[in-house]
């Protein structure tokens, strides 16, 4: 069955948190991460980015780098940014744009779900991207990002943390780009102990982004315990970062592309070659919004071409 426990947080101090916060590593460039740490020195991104500290030709992927990360997170709890939470939480996350909110729970799921297929994956890793996250935890000593999951809704979960949404929150602040962060904590034992058993009754998560994160994090479990052969599972190490979405609270925004280069091809060849793997027929409105599972929509730039 599921395993989500609660964990003790390293997290930032609740007047810095709108500061620290930062958009999700790998929707950077080099560049503009550098531009983001370079205007706000306190920006999360100083971790999960550190080759902002060096030379624009330095390798971002050398262990010095990985080095300054695990060096800025240890200053930066030295120094009193991040404060070491001295108890186990669960934390409600609740994430508000365009004034929809979708609210889910963070924890940390076992890796044993995920090597035993109960955590579902859609897509395949890339080394050197899986090679690189592998490289931050095991220097950092710590996951700085979780994995996004959803799961089949579940009343009484639903219940508990529509209760907990009641209180107080711990961070509330508006992005640069207009999104609204709230957090709550959950340390009541009885509650806390609810909610493990309501986790445990779900059948199967699915990852709806990390999966590079989520394949880096179960490397270095696996990586751990043979380092700690006598482990018993509770450790830390045996456990990756998830914030899990109940489905019904999740929005699937479009995901566009356009083909902006047929290399050669004529565009009318395009459309011929698609309809080897595809049912190829012409949309009346430009862009063309899927309405079901299993469609797309392409316009060929330049072209006319819908």
């Amino acid at each position: 069955m599921p395993v989500v426990k609660p964990f003790r947080a390293i997290q930032p101090r609740a007047d810095l948190a709108s500061s620290i916060a930062a958009l999700p590593y790998d929707v950077y460039s080099r560049n503009e991460a550098k531009k983001v740490v370079t205007k706000n020195p306190l920006s999360f991104l100083q971790i999960d980015r550190p080759e902002t500290f060096f030379p624009d030709d330095f390798d971002m992927y050398s262990q010095e780098v990985y080095d300054k990360a695990r060096d800025r997170l240890q200053e930066m709890i030295a120094d009193g940014s991040f404060i070491k939470n001295q108890k186990n939480c669960y934390y409600i996350y609740a994430l508000t744009m365009d004034e929809r909110t979708q609210t889910g729970l963070v924890g940390c799921v076992s890796i044993d779900d995920y090597l035993e297929s109960r955590v579902k994956k859609h897509e395949k890793t890339r080394d050197e991207k899986k090679i690189d996250r592998t490289c931050h935890i095991d220097t950092c000593n710590a996951q700085t990002g979780p994995i996004f999951m959803a799961y089949r809704p579940q009343v009484e979960l639903d219940e508990i943390i529509a209760k907990e949404k009641t209180k107080e929150p711990l961070f509330d602040f508006v992005a640069e780009d207009g999104v609204e962060h709230q957090v709550w904590e959950i340390s009541d034992e009885k509650i806390m102990s609810k909610i493990e058993q309501l986790f445990s009754e779900v059948n199967s998560f699915y990852i709806a982004d990390g999966h590079h994160r989520a394949a880096s994090a179960v490397d270095i479990g696996l990586k751990r315990r043979e380092q700690n052969p006598h482990y018993t599972g509770e450790e830390p190490f045996n456990f990756f970062l998830s914030v899990l979405f109940p489905s019904d609270e999740l929005y699937i925004h479009d995901y566009n592309r356009v083909i902006r280069d047929l290399y050669g091809h004529d565009p009318e060849e395009i459309m011929s070659l698609l309809e080897d793997k595809f049912e190829i027929g012409r949309a009346q409105a430009i862009p063309y919004r899927p309405a079901q599972k299993g469609e797309f929509g392409m316009y060929l730039e330049g072209t006319g071409i819908p």
